[in-house]
């Protein structure tokens, strides 16, 4: 009985979570020209800024632009929205943002991300919350970029690393037109990170983006201060070939793998001991 306890133990490691990693970029709104790349489309001049590095220009003189981007911090309730579109059913494995903040530090310090997503935009009163909540930290993980977001008097400007930050979707959805809403959460007294909006070189309107100021209660266009120009926000969406596969048996997760380990531990060590009472002893002259 002991042996049985003792195999299951050792077969214990073998039950575990697969998950395909095959992702590949299905939608990327940072590069509207090109949806099924992996560029980031925000960048305007190549190899020009803080110590050579590619740079977003905020066109403050020549198309009149004045925000380098927009707030989502969540002790502030701001969220932000931007629409999508899906030619064919996907499986949405996860999505990475940009975002800067007014510090020349380049580590990030994002500490959760939120993220839903709706089948209409918000501001209809027939659409609904489809996937997600503003509940849930959906963070994977933030790096620098190497890039930075400037204007067009301070290109060589290193006040503003732009981060990517990558966050957990796991859903599937059908062919259609969908809205993306995200928030990031930092320490009150970190400087706030704003999403730096499309930017393509001569042009002010670069999307249909919207903001919420009350955790997603009411929206209102996001256009810029300067011209008034309707803004457009990049994200990078992956898809995987096929959603998560689950072993023959349900995953418990590490700390119920471990407990369970150890009660088998225990059983085990209880059936030997009672195996070993029962053996005859034989007594020595």
């Amino acid at each position: 009985m002991g042996r049985i306890f003792l195999l299951l133990l050792i077969s214990l490691p073998l039950i575990t979570y697969s998950q395909n990693q095959n992702e590949t970029v299905c939608y990327n709104n940072a590069t509207p020209t090109s949806r099924q790349s992996s560029e980031i489309g925000i960048l305007t001049h190549f190899g020009e800024g803080c110590l050579s590095s590619d740079v977003s220009v905020l066109q403050s003189d020549s198309q009149g632009l004045l925000n380098y981007g927009f707030n989502n911090r969540f002790s502030k309730g701001n969220t932000l929205v931007e629409d999508f579109s899906l030619d064919t059913e996907e499986f949405l494995s996860s999505v990475t943002f940009y975002a800067f903040k007014d510090d020349p530090r380049t580590d990030p310090v994002v500490d959760a991300v939120r993220i839903r997503i709706w089948d209409g935009a918000p501001t209809l009163p027939d659409s609904k919350v489809i996937y997600g909540t503003l509940t849930l930290n959906r963070l994977l993980g933030a790096t620098f970029t190497g890039n930075y977001r400037t204007n067009e008097r301070t290109i060589p400007d290193c006040i503003r690393p732009i981060m990517e930050v990558r966050a957990e979707i796991g859903t599937s959805l059908p062919a259609g037109d969908y809205w993306l809403e995200w928030q990031f959460e930092v320490q009150n007294f970190i400087p706030p990170y704003r999403t730096p909006p499309i930017t393509i070189l001569g042009q002010s309107e670069t999307g249909n983006a919207i903001q919420s100021s009350d955790n997603g209660i009411s929206y209102e266009p996001i256009t810029d201060k300067g011209n008034g120009a309707a803004q457009g926000l990049p994200f990078v969406l992956y898809c995987a070939a096929k959603e998560p596969v689950v072993s023959t048996i349900p995953t418990m997760g590490q700390w119920g793998l471990i407990s369970l380990s150890l009660m088998l531990l225990i059983i085990g060590v209880v059936q030997v001991k009672e195996d070993y009472a029962l053996v005859p002893q034989v007594e020595s002259n």
